[in-house]
């Protein structure tokens, strides 16, 4: 099976853009290459720890011989120090997600807190759009935080619109716009 141009990719990143066999890169005009440590004609797999960057010298030089142990263990230490740090990397976006949820649901608790009451003296919270969860991370993608966002619902209800969410989406980006400098 080929190796995907992505899989080319991460382990081109993975060794620095770097020839693992002689240290050659492309700005000393080498070609880089993914190559397998042991060759497929041997049995060798395409899996990340069985791939590594090699210059065009270097991988033609090669061909079907056996490896050293050396290029062996130098392989598979890169392929555990990027395997760590691409759980790492998950780890921390899975914590950022997490975070941005909390965000997110805090301000349901803002907008919910307003509601209306009807004849029957029933109250109920003034609707969002479908896709306000996207819309109040984009806001805070933004540079809104809580305090800010609280801010324009309390503008957007004291105006009494008619459509409390499109109006206060409005205000929110007057909001950035004027701390952007744009008014």
């Amino acid at each position: 099976m080929a190796v995907s141009k992505r899989l080319r990719f991460e382990i081109l990143r993975r060794d620095g853009f770097r020839c693992t066999y002689c240290g050659s890169r492309p700005s000393d005009g080498a070609e880089l290459h993914v190559d397998h440590v042991v060759p497929q004609a041997l049995g060798g797999t395409d899996d990340p720890s069985n791939l590594t960057t090699s210059c065009a010298d270097c991988n033609a030089g090669k061909s079907s011989s056996s490896p050293t142990e050396e290029q062996i263990a130098a392989v598979d230490a890169a392929d555990l120090t990027w395997r760590s740090q691409v759980a790492a990397a998950l780890e921390r976006i899975k914590i950022e997600h997490a975070e941005r949820e909390a965000l997110v649901d805090a301000f349901a608790g803002i907008w919910d807190a307003w509601h209306w009451t009807d004849r029957t003296g029933n109250n109920h919270t003034f609707g969002k759009a479908a896709n306000w969860r996207s819309t109040v991370s984009l806001m805070l993608d933004r540079g809104m935080d809580l305090e800010h966002l609280d801010m324009c619902v309390d503008i957007a209800m004291a105006a009494n619109p008619k459509d409390e969410w499109a109006y206060f989406c409005g205000v929110v980006w007057r909001v950035l716009k004027q701390a952007q400098g744009g008014e």
